[in-house]
């Protein structure tokens, strides 16, 4: 038992030394800047004026200032229209932030609309969010979503070549005690 003991030990110790290099040698990712062009803010009103599309495209250079990339927030449901508006606002140096919203498909419809939306956004979007915030408005199976949304969503890019393609999804921080998110 005890040579057993030393042998895990040994294994152990040599599986960190493998693993530390890697992790010392970690580079930090760069902070990525974007914004959502679409909707409002604030609250207030959603029956203003329309959107003017030259003055939008204009305040986005004025805030991209040839910083690239440069995210545009992007919010869709499996029924969303593609190309949707805010594709129009794409230019050099601008990429989109997905959030794909869920709201109660079977898995498999949920399982096929992220695998769809990686195919379609796949080359213009850096980042594919799932389920939009399940730790503030839980919907039904809506943890099942965000697991099954991810592990899809990850394999799709891969298999349609889409490496660098982030997936994962939002939270929201809470200043509410724990909740079972």
């Amino acid at each position: 038992m005890k040579k057993l003991r030393i042998a895990a030990a040994a294994a152990l110790t040599a599986g960190l030394t493998v693993l530390a290099p890697a992790v010392a040698d970690a580079t930090p990712m760069p902070l990525t800047f974007g914004v959502y062009p679409g909707g409002y803010a604030g609250g207030g009103s959603t029956t203003g004026k329309p959107d003017n599309p030259a003055e939008v495209r204009k305040a986005l250079a004025q805030l991209q200032s040839g910083h690239r990339p440069f995210l545009l927030r992007d919010y869709l449901g499996c029924g969303s229209a593609f190309p949707d508006d805010e594709m129009r606002y794409l230019a050099p140096g601008r990429r989109l932030d997905v959030v794909l919203s869920y709201s109660g498909e079977s898995m498999p419809e949920w399982q096929s609309c992220v695998e769809k939306t990686v195919h379609r956004y796949g080359p213009i979007a850096d980042t594919i969010s799932v389920t939009l915030e399940q730790n503030v408005v839980p919907r039904p199976n809506g943890d099942t979503a965000l697991v099954q949304g991810v592990v899809t969503g990850r394999k799709a890019a891969d298999r349609d070549g889409f490496g660098r393609l982030r997936i994962g999804f939002d939270e929201v921080a809470r200043t509410r005690p724990f909740t079972q998110f």
